[in-house]
This record gives C-alpha cells, sequence and structure tokens, in this order.
C-alpha cells in the first residue's frame, strides 16, 4: 500500500487544475489527492473522516472522486465529515465574503452555505455532516482515510490522536493538512512521538504531510499528550523527526514550528534565535514577518 499511496502523492504534485468549484484554501494538488483517494484508492472496509471542512471543499473533492470510481458503492454511510461552521477569525469572514458577496461578523454561523454546497455534491447521500464541536461528536470506526484539517487547538490535537485507535494497520491514510504551519507544534510532536506505528509518504504541495498508518498503537501510547508530557528536548526531536524529507522551503516551515514551540514553552532565547538564524533565507513562509512580531511582541 505504501508505494501506492506514494504514487498517489506523485500524480497530485503533478495535478495544477482546481477538482472543487467550491471555494477552499487547499490548493489544487491537495484538492487533486483527496479525489484519487476516494477514486483509486478507498476501499470501503473503512469510513472516510473529513474534519475541518470549512466551506465543504475537500468534502466535494472526496464526492467526486467516490462517483468518479469504478462500480456503485456498497455502503451507505461513507464521508462523514464536521465543522463548527462559525466564523472565528476575520479571515473567515473576509473569505466568506470574497467568495459569496454574504457579510458574515464574527461570531456567525456559516451552516447554510455548507448545507447547500452539499446539497449538490455528487454522491451526497453518502455524505453524514456533523455540525458543531467536533470534541461532542461521534465518530467511525474503523477509519480508512483520515483527513484532519481541524486541529487548530492543542485540545483537538490530543482528541484526534486518542482517534487514531479507529485507523486500519497497513491501509489507512492519515492527511495532517496544517503540518506546515507554524503556530501548530502539537501537531508534528504527535506524529513525531508517534513515528514506529506511521510510515512517512511525503507532502502534497506546500500544505499536507501524508502518512500511512503501519501497525496498532496501545492505548496509554495514544493516551499521552506529548506536547504536555515531555521535557522539551524531546519534542524539538519530535517536531525534527521527518526534517530529513523536506526541502529547504518545507524545512523553514518547519524551523518556525520549533520557534513557535520554544515560544509558547517560555525558552524565548531559543525561539529568537531561530528566527534569527532564518533570516535572509529564500522561500521563507509566507507568515514569517506576521510570526517573528507575534513572538517578539507577546514576549514576558
Amino acid at each position: 500500500m505504501l508505494e501506492k499511496v506514494k504514487a498517489i502523492v506523485q500524480v497530485a504534485n503533478e495535478n495544477r487544475n482546481s477538482v472543487t468549484e467550491i471555494p477552499t484554501m487547499l490548493q489544487p494538488q491537495e484538492q487533486m489527492f483527496l479525489y484519487l483517494l476516494a477514486k483509486d484508492y478507498y476501499s470501503e472496509i473503512g469510513s472516510i473522516f473529513d474534519a475541518g471542512i470549512c466551506l465543504g471543499g475537500c468534502t466535494d473533492c472526496f464526492a467526486k472522486g467516490l462517483n468518479d470510481r469504478a462500480g456503485k458503492l456498497k455502503n451507505k454511510d461513507v464521508v462523514y465529515s464536521y465543522e463548527l461552521g462559525i466564523a472565528d477569525d476575520d479571515y473567515v469572514t473576509q473569505f466568506i465574503y470574497d467568495n459569496y458577496k454574504v457579510r458574515k461578523k464574527r461570531g456567525d454561523s456559516f451552516i447554510d452555505i455548507i448545507e447547500n454546497n452539499i446539497s449538490k455534491m455528487p454522491q451526497k447521500k453518502h455524505i453524514i455532516f456533523n455540525q458543531g464541536d467536533i470534541l461532542e461528536k461521534t465518530y467511525p470506526d474503523p477509519i480508512e482515510i483520515m483527513f484532519l484539517d481541524v486541529c487548530k487547538t492543542q485540545s483537538i490535537n490530543h482528541k484526534m490522536q486518542k482517534l487514531f485507535a479507529n485507523l486500519i494497520p497497513g491501509q489507512s491514510v492519515l492527511i495532517q493538512q496544517d503540518y506546515f504551519h507554524s503556530w501548530h507544534p502539537y501537531i508534528h510532536t504527535t506524529m513525531g512521538y508517534l513515528k514506529d506505528y506511521f510510515y512517512p509518504v511525503g507532502s502534497v504541495y506546500y500544505g499536507s504531510f501524508v502518512f500511512l498508518y503501519k501497525k496498532s498503537i496501545p492505548e496509554d501510547v495514544l493516551n499521552i499528550d506529548p506536547y504536555d508530557c515531555f521535557p522539551v528536548d524531546a519534542i524539538d526531536n519530535f517536531i525534527s523527526e521527518y526534517f530529513y524529507l523536506l526541502d529547504n522551503k518545507y524545512r523553514n516551515h518547519m524551523e518556525m514550528a520549533r520557534a513557535f514551540m520554544y515560544f509558547e514553552k517560555k525558552e524565548y532565547d531559543k525561539s529568537l534565535s531561530i528566527i534569527e538564524s532564518l533570516k535572509g533565507r529564500s522561500e521563507l513562509p509566507w507568515d514569517f514577518e506576521y510570526t517573528c512580531n507575534y513572538i517578539k511582541k507577546n514576549i514576558k
């Protein structure tokens, strides 16, 4: 299965065309990867877990892939999609306005937009939409494909880590969409901590990182939140676990995740030292200056 997933990643990375017409922050390569997983990889021995769908672009990619599969789906409930559906940041309200010319304020719901988008998707009868706080929902078991664009907080990340118990050894594909985001170092910590249980497949464009589930994880291992329970040096090693697979652009993103981790752990000198070492490099993260300014402003 590892070679098959690697081949899908390669094909997806060569794509330059959007798969979905629904406004999405996913790059065309990421869209194609989800489409191809549903079309050419998904075997129906588990469900597709689709978490943090925003306006539903990722869900539509899965739906289109399922629609283009050879043969009909045997299972009724296939895609389990999750979204809080509350505009909790200015970039969300602006994204909605830019694409729908609908003005939303912080705290407003945009569930109406999601439901309208899902209603137009192929294979919509196989999509279970769960609106609201993902921490309070039920989850499918087993999970064959797990797409995570929802780990915006450490508590959600740890909940999703525990849900790895529902993955299928040798079959399940995990997509960490926020892997190259500087502000979520607990994601990289989790994946480094669980290195013995996943094969690292590779990156899809400069957003998602793909893993293949190798073997079952003991419950006591899953219950530990490594971002809280290990010393800083160990966390740094977890974050750096897959550096050897990355080119300079990816590495620079990950170095900023290290800087943010040291900032959160109040080791400010190390955080600032990493930032200084990155200055002058080419291909810095798009939010480099913003993140640097945030860290410097909030050092106490």
